[in-house]
C-alpha cells in the first residue's frame, strides 16, 4: 500500500492534505504579520490592548504579556479594533452598529465563558478569542467547501475539482482578514454550510413524487445557516435570493402544490428558510431600534427612527461611512477600484460561465444527451442560484459599497472558486488547453500576491482594508 504524500498524491487523503496546506499558508501569513512594522501607522491597537491595565488587580499578567507581543497586535487593526472593543463592553456608540452583531456577541460569549469575573473580560482577551474564532472558522470553511463541491456528484473529475476549490479558499485574496478578528471566516463557514445543505436538499429530484422529509429539513436548516451568516455580515441577506427564486419559479404550479402535501411541505420549508435569512438581518436592527427609538421622548430620537424602514445599519453606513449609490465613484477612489477589479471580474465571469453551461453529457456510446438524469439538472439549477447571489453582490459592491472590500467579502461565496478550479483541472488534462492553463495560473498568482501584500499592509495599519 502506498503511503500518503501531500505533494505527490494529496487526493489519497484530501482532508489531511487540506489541513496541512491550510497550516502552511497560515504560517506564511503569520510571518508576514510578525515582520510588518510595529506598531504601524496608527497606535489605536496599542492603546486598546493596554487598556486592561485599568482593571488593576484583576489583570492577567501572563495573558497581558502575550497580547503585548507583535503577533496579536498585528492582527488587531482597522475594524478588528471595533470588533474587539464592542465584544468587551457592548455597543455604546451609534456608528458601532455597522459591525456584525452576531460576531461580536459570539466573541463576548466565549470570552465570558472562560473568564472568572466580568472584570477579566478585557480587550486583549476578546482579541485573542476573535483571532481564535477566525482561524478555526477558516479551517472548517475549507473542509465544508470541499464537501459542498463533492455533493455536486455529476461534475466532471469531481474529487480533484473539489480539492482545488478548497485550496483556492485557503489562499483566498481575503488573506489576513480570514485570520484577524473579522467576521469573514465565520461568515464563510456559515454561508458555505447553508449552500451545502441547500444542495443536499435538492438531491432528490422534484420529479420524484415521494420527496424525503430529510430533504426539506436540510432546506430549512440551510435558511437558518444563511440567517446566522447575515448576523455576521449583512451581505448574507443576498443568500436569501435562492429561496425567493425557488418560490417564484414554483408560482406557475401553485394550485398543484397546494393539492399535494409533499409539495406543500417543500414550498413551506422554502418560505421558512427565506424568512430565517430575513430574521438574521432584522434581529440586530430590532435590538438597536428598541434601544434608540422606543425609549425617551420623540424629540430625542435619532433621524433614522422615523424612516419607512428604520435600519440603523443602513443609516450609520450612510452617515458615518458615506456608503450609498455611486457615492464611492470619485477620482480619488480610482486606485481602489483597480485593486478590486480582478475580483469583480471573477465574480461576474464565473456567474456568466455558469449561466452559459448546458447540461449536456455523453452516454457510453458517445451520444450527447441533455439532462440524462434529473439530478444533473437539479444541481445545475443550484449553481445558477449561487450565480444570482454572486451577481447581486458584485453589482452592489460596484455601485454602493466601499469597493475594495469585495476582495474579502467574496471569500464566503463558493461559485467563483469552483469555476476557477474547473479551469485548472481542464488545463491539466491530456488535451491541455493553454488558455485555461494561463488563466488558472494567473488567477492563483494574483491571489497569492495580493494576499501577501495586503497582509503586510493590514498589519502595518495601512490601506486598503
Amino acid at each position: 500500500m502506498r503511503s500518503w504524500s501531500p505533494y505527490r498524491r494529496p487526493l489519497d487523503d484530501p482532508v489531511k492534505s487540506l489541513v496541512l496546506l491550510w497550516t502552511a499558508w497560515k504560517l506564511v501569513l503569520n510571518l508576514v504579520a510578525i515582520l510588518s512594522p510595529f506598531p504601524g501607522y496608527d497606535t489605536s491597537t496599542t492603546i486598546l490592548l493596554n487598556s486592561n491595565r485599568l482593571v488593576g488587580e484583576h489583570e492577567n499578567p501572563i495573558l497581558h504579556s502575550l497580547s503585548s507581543k507583535r503577533w496579536i497586535s498585528n492582527f488587531v487593526k482597522w475594524d478588528a479594533i471595533y470588533f474587539s472593543s464592542i465584544a468587551q463592553r457592548g455597543y455604546i456608540f451609534e456608528q458601532e452598529w455597522a459591525f456584525g452583531w452576531g460576531f461580536t456577541r459570539l466573541i463576548s460569549l466565549i470570552t465570558r465563558f472562560f473568564s472568572k469575573t466580568e472584570l477579566d473580560v478585557s480587550p486583549d482577551r476578546t482579541a485573542w478569542v476573535g483571532v481564535s474564532i477566525s482561524h478555526v472558522s477558516h479551517l472548517l470553511s475549507v473542509l465544508v467547501l470541499y464537501c459542498l463541491v463533492l455533493s455536486l456528484k455529476h461534475q466532471s473529475k469531481i474529487p480533484k475539482v473539489a480539492f482545488i476549490t478548497a485550496v483556492l479558499h485557503i489562499i483566498s485574496p481575503a488573506g489576513l482578514f480570514l485570520s484577524a478578528p473579522y467576521g469573514e471566516s465565520l461568515f464563510s463557514l456559515l454561508n458555505f454550510s447553508g449552500f451545502l445543505l441547500y444542495v443536499l436538499s435538492r438531491r432528490t429530484p422534484l420529479s420524484v413524487s415521494r420527496r424525503r422529509l430529510k430533504d426539506d429539513v436540510f432546506l430549512l436548516v440551510a435558511g437558518v445557516c444563511f440567517g446566522l451568516a447575515t448576523t455576521i455580515r449583512s451581505n448574507g441577506l443576498f443568500s436569501g435570493i435562492i429561496f425567493a427564486y425557488d418560490v417564484l419559479t414554483s408560482l406557475p404550479n401553485i394550485l398543484k402544490i397546494l393539492q399535494d402535501p409533499i409539495e406543500l411541505r417543500r414550498i413551506s420549508c422554502t418560505i421558512l428558510g427565506g424568512i430565517s435569512v430575513a430574521i438574521g438581518f432584522m434581529m440586530p436592527q430590532w435590538i438597536a431600534y428598541s434601544e434608540y427609538c422606543l425609549v425617551g421622548s420623540a424629540t430625542l430620537q435619532r433621524e433614522w427612527c422615523t424612516r419607512t424602514i428604520p435600519s440603523i445599519y443602513t443609516w450609520v453606513q450612510e452617515k458615518y461611512w458615506n456608503v450609498g449609490f455611486l457615492r464611492y465613484w470619485t477620482l480619488s477612489n480610482l486606485p481602489l477600484f483597480l485593486l478590486g477589479a480582478p475580483m469583480l471580474f471573477l465574480l461576474l465571469w464565473s456567474s456568466y460561465i455558469t449561466f452559459q453551461k448546458r447540461n449536456i453529457t455523453r452516454d457510453p456510446k458517445g451520444t450527447k444527451t441533455r439532462f440524462p438524469r434529473p439530478n444533473v439538472g437539479q444541481e445545475h439549477m443550484c449553481l445558477r442560484s449561487f450565480a444570482l447571489v454572486q451577481i447581486v453582490l458584485a453589482l452592489l459592491a460596484l455601485t454602493s459599497f466601499h469597493f475594495q472590500v469585495i476582495t474579502r467579502i467574496s471569500s464566503g461565496y463558493p461559485l467563483w472558486y469552483l469555476v476557477v478550479a474547473q479551469k485548472a483541472v481542464a488545463a491539466t488534462a491530456k488535451e491541455e488547453n493553454r488558455e485555461d492553463h494561463h488563466f488558472a495560473q494567473s488567477t492563483v498568482l494574483w491571489m497569492v500576491t495580493y494576499a501577501v501584500i495586503q497582509g503586510g499592509l493590514y498589519a502595518s495599519f495601512l490601506p486598503p482594508a
